[in-house]
C-alpha cells in the first residue's frame, strides 16, 4: 500500500474505504467468483475502523465484522501502549513492557483487566446478540481500522 515515507489525506473515513478497496491488490477481490469471495473478509476496530471497513467491505461484496481489541497504556504515559488485549482475554505484550518488567506490575495488571472488561463491553454494543465469524482458518481476513500509532491493537488481533 504506502510506503513509509508517503502520507495519504483522506476527506473521511467514507473515502479513506472507497480508495483502500479501488487498491490494485484489493480489486483482484471484487473480481472472484461468490464461492472465492466467502473466503475472503474484512474485519474492523470499532470505532472509526468500522465506517472504513464497511465501505471496503461493501464496494468488494465480502462479509464485514468486527473485533474488539484494546490497548494496555504504559504507567505514566497513557498514549504509550505496552501491550494489547482482545475481548476474548487474548494478551499480547511489546519487547519494552517485558524488558521493562512492567507485565507484573499489579497497575499494570489492573489496567489489563480494565481493558478486557472494556472490550468485552464494547463488544456487546456493537455485536448485541449477533454472533462473531468463529472459524477463519483458510480466510484471507483484511484487517482495517482507521489509523495507527504503535500498531499493538493489531497485533493481538493477528495472533487469534
Amino acid at each position: 500500500m504506502a510506503s513509509h515515507s508517503e502520507t495519504i489525506i483522506f476527506r473521511d473515513r467514507v473515502d479513506a474505504g472507497r480508495r483502500l478497496a479501488a487498491h490494485s491488490e484489493l480489486q483482484k477481490v471484487k473480481s472472484l467468483s461468490p464461492d472465492e469471495k466467502g473466503s475472503h473478509l474484512v474485519i474492523s476496530l470499532p470505532r472509526g475502523g468500522t465506517v472504513v471497513g464497511d465501505e471496503v467491505a461493501k464496494l468488494l461484496g465480502i462479509t464485514h465484522d468486527l473485533v474488539f481489541p484494546r490497548k494496555i497504556p504504559c504507567p505514566g504515559d497513557s498514549e504509550f501502549a505496552i501491550g494489547a488485549v482482545s475481548e476474548f482475554g487474548n494478551v499480547f505484550w511489546n519487547d519494552y513492557a517485558k524488558k521493562h518488567g512492567l507485565i507484573n506490575d499489579p497497575s499494570v495488571q489492573e489496567s489489563k483487566n480494565k481493558q478486557i472488561e472494556e472490550a468485552q463491553r464494547r463488544k456487546q454494543v456493537y455485536r448485541g446478540k449477533r454472533q462473531p465469524l468463529n472459524d477463519l482458518s483458510g480466510k484471507t481476513v483484511i484487517l482495517v481500522d482507521d489509523g495507527l500509532a504503535t500498531g499493538i491493537v493489531l497485533n493481538i488481533q493477528q495472533t487469534m
